[in-house]
């Protein structure tokens, strides 16, 4: 399960870097904002609709294994969006070493970081800021900080899915929404990050 997680929570940069291209290159005069909520909408519907239809199925052994994986592509998905919303606003954000960690600060929401990046002994203030991930999560405390965080996306991918995934029909609107509104939710957030 550890390297499903790192797998979802790992952007892949080259088809980011390319999709913000593309929006660009069609919409070249439009804001950074602009550009970032094109992208939040479609994602928000796409992985709106993702939810419902794994959401469907009545077979509980299927349900469940469904949603863990439905879980971890919709936690790809909405790591690519973040990615994306950051290349819009700083097109040489994956160059620092800690950029992955930096884009789950909005996903996950600073008050979570907040309690794990203390739980590995840094202390932080306030917001929590790039500059300040930057400058402290760096070796033992990077990967104490990695350790506590996929302990935290496993607990949370499976709750998830046992909760959208177990009641048929219910669970494709439970899914979908839940899909739909926390990809809004973070895509505002990871705007709202990069803003600043």
């Amino acid at each position: 399960m550890q390297d499903l997680i790192l797998k979802a929570i790992s952007p892949n940069i080259e088809r980011a870097v390319a999709a913000v291209a593309s929006e660009r290159a069609g919409r070249p005069n439009a804001s950074n904002r602009e550009l970032a909520e094109r992208i939040l909408k479609g994602t928000s519907w796409r992985l709106g609709s993702t939810g419902f239809i794994s959401g469907l199925p009545s077979n509980p052994a299927y349900a469940v294994s469904a949603g863990v994986l439905e879980s971890l592509n919709t936690t790809n998905e909405q790591m690519q969006l973040a990615a994306r919303i950051a290349l819009i606003y700083d097109p040489s954000f994956f160059e620092s070493d800690s950029a992955v960690e930096e884009l789950l600060v909005p996903i996950l929401g600073a008050a979570k970081v907040g309690g794990l990046l203390r739980g590995a002994a840094i202390k932080a203030s306030g917001t929590i800021t790039r500059r300040l991930i930057r400058d402290n999560l760096k070796g033992a405390a990077l990967k104490q900080f990695k350790k506590l965080l996929l302990k935290y996306l496993g607990l949370k991918i499976t709750q998830r899915a046992l909760i959208t995934k177990t009641i048929p029909v219910v669970g494709g609107f439970i899914g979908g929404a839940w899909n739909f509104g926390q990809t809004r939710t973070i895509g505002y957030r990871v705007i709202d990050f990069m803003e600043a």
